[in-house]
């Protein structure tokens, strides 16, 4: 009985340290994404982060599937911004193959107005450590 404890446990420490270094990674590459985002960058980021076959989830329940269906819903909305006033994201956790991140946004939009919200996004993560799903969560 006590050979198939040690067993155990030496398979379930082993899972432990793949989950940490993956956690690791996610972590990276999460913070790489956001610095990118934080410089201005932001299509970059997704076209460096996300996987192909992405789907992002808006916070009315809309999905846009494929990264290059993401790409051109984000460059009309950031083209369509005539002043930014703020636009931060202030903290990120990572938990498993789950990140999320916290953000403001402060900007008058051509047809939108002024646009003034806080959110948390939730990215799911291949093991190949690109987003597979991202959805928004405005702060109500």
């Amino acid at each position: 009985m006590l050979i198939y404890l040690i067993s155990y446990l030496r398979r379930f420490s082993s899972l432990l340290a793949n989950n940490a270094k993956y956690m690791s990674q996610i972590k990276h590459n999460l913070e790489s994404m956001l610095d990118m985002v934080r410089q201005g960058n932001p299509l970059e980021a997704i076209k460096e982060y996300y996987a192909d076959d992405v789907v992002m989830i808006q916070p009315d329940g809309s999905e846009v599937h494929g990264k290059d269906e993401i790409l051109s819903h984000e460059e009309q909305f950031f083209n369509g911004i005539t002043e930014m006033r703020e636009f931060e994201v202030y903290d990120h956790l990572v938990s498993g193959s789950t990140s999320f991140d916290l953000s403001r946004l402060d900007v008058s939009h051509e047809q939108m107005g002024d646009v003034k919200m806080r959110q948390v996004s939730m990215m799911e993560w291949t093991e190949d450590g690109k987003v597979s799903r991202v959805q928004f969560y405005p702060e109500s």
